[in-house]
């Protein structure tokens, strides 16, 4: 079949691998021989000029530098020589930074589903792909480059309600001087890894509170306009923007349509506060609150569903637990949806010496064949400033903190640091307390008070 197919196309010359039998062509054809396994020689061969006539073949082959396969070479060679294209994207990951969107998006064109292939298990299954591209080409970019939040990033957040000083550091100051904090503090951790750290704000949206209010809920929902200035502020000034629902009685999904104007823009993600999550008659501070898979995974739905209808990157969905009742049945949270990067921030309180202990609790409960997807991994949080000792008694509504969110390697534990009282992550070290098959898809490692 193979030479009927090449009689057909009236090729002269054939470009194919050492050891190929090719016996059945005969004598009417040039035979090239490449070695695969050797990029060298397939780079220094003496192949024949490709006519490609007045238009070059419109096809662009995406490869993974950090990839060694042995057909590469090969397939760039045939790729070039009928007039395509030739893209290096490291990792295979599509939308991770400025450059590989540009170039995917250059290599989609009009129709992101006709002529580009990729090769390599890096980009994911075969009948994902167009999907994928989709997702990418044109869509508008995160602050510091890419439509992935996770992983290839770390976002330091200020976390807090504006106007709110006791509620943390992003209500201690107005906007731009909230802006300017928290990209000196992001400016601290630039040096302590190889992905770009971006400043980020969690602003607390709706804040648990001890009267029920006019809706009898026991959570004050802060209104929009109210919102609007610091979120768009934040995107100007290239800062994240998480809003952080504390719902009481309330469910998730009523309190985040809510905030649907501002989740509209690409650079806003939403965080659920499991914490002060009530069933009816409970009271704050009386327990810790709790959430079921069920509910997040109908706000998970709604986000992404919001995300893909409106052609935004992907985002930041970031779940709160510091214990196992918060989030019991956490192996049921579907993490299937490629819009979201669902974040597991592991709050830890107490003295040093046990503010370990609820992320180490946390990372336990994982199950084995569960359907998350990525890695976890547990830290020690850092001794706080002398002027600033958290306790979980002395955390009321709206806890004071700031967060570091970020990827951890599989199997690889954080080891935390301190200075001038904030968190500070050091490049990741061997632990034999990291949960080796956790299913968290992403992760939130240290949550400190800090003191100015």
């Amino acid at each position: 079949m193979v030479a009927d197919e090449i009689s057909r196309l009236g090729a002269r010359t054939v470009v194919t691998a050492t050891g190929t039998d090719l016996s059945a062509l005969g004598d009417g054809a040039e035979i090239i021989e490449i070695d695969p396994a050797d990029p060298e020689a397939a780079a220094e061969a003496e192949l024949p000029e490709a006519a490609t006539g007045e238009q070059a073949v419109p096809v662009t082959l995406l490869v993974d530098p950090e990839l060694e396969l042995p057909a590469q070479a090969l397939a760039a060679a045939v790729v070039e020589a009928a007039g395509g294209s030739v893209t290096e994207i490291p990792g295979g990951a599509l939308g991770r930074s400025s450059e590989s969107v540009a170039a995917v998006t250059e290599a989609a064109g009009d129709d992101a589903a006709v002529g580009v292939l990729a090769l390599g298990e890096s980009f994911g299954a075969a009948d994902d792909f167009a999907d994928a591209l989709a997702r990418t080409a044109g869509t508008p970019e995160l602050p510091g480059g890419g439509v992935t939040a996770f992983p290839g990033r770390r976002m330091i957040a200020a976390y807090g309600s504006p106007g709110v000083p006791s509620l943390g550091i992003l209500g201690e100051q107005g906007l731009e001087e909230s802006i300017a904090r928290v990209q000196e503090l992001a400016a601290e951790y630039a040096d302590l890894g190889e992905e770009p750290v971006i400043p980020a704000f969690e602003i607390i949206t709706t804040i648990a509170s001890s009267e029920p209010g006019g809706d009898g809920d026991h959570s004050r929902e802060l209104p929009v306009e109210s919102l609007q200035e610091w979120v768009d502020a934040a995107g100007e000034a290239g800062v994240y923007v998480v809003l952080d629902l504390q719902p009481g009685t309330t469910d998730f999904l009523t309190q985040a349509k809510l905030y649907e104007e501002l989740l509209l823009a690409p650079h806003v993600g939403l965080a659920l506060d499991a914490e002060w999550r009530l069933e009816p008659g409970q009271k704050h501070l009386e327990q810790i609150g709790s959430v079921s898979a069920a509910e997040i995974n109908e706000v998970a739905g709604w986000l992404a569903d919001l995300t893909a209808e409106h052609g935004l990157p992907q985002k930041l969905l970031i779940l709160h637990q510091f214990s196992h009742s918060m989030i019991s049945d956490r192996q049921d949270v579907d993490t299937s949806r490629p819009e979201l990067a669902i974040t597991l921030h592991a709050d830890g309180h107490g003295a040093p010496g046990t503010s370990s202990r609820p992320s180490t609790a946390c990372s336990r409960t994982s199950r084995k064949g569960s359907s998350w997807r990525g890695r976890t991994s547990t830290t020690r949080i850092p001794r706080c400033s002398p002027r600033s000792r958290p306790t979980r008694s002395s955390r009321g509504p709206g806890s004071s903190r700031t967060s570091e969110l970020v990827p951890v390697r599989p199997g690889r534990c954080a080891r935390a640091g301190e200075r001038r009282g904030a968190a500070l992550i050091t490049p990741a070290q061997p632990a034999r307390r990291c949960a080796r098959s956790s299913p968290i898809g992403m992760l939130t490692t240290v949550s400190t008070s800090t003191a100015r």
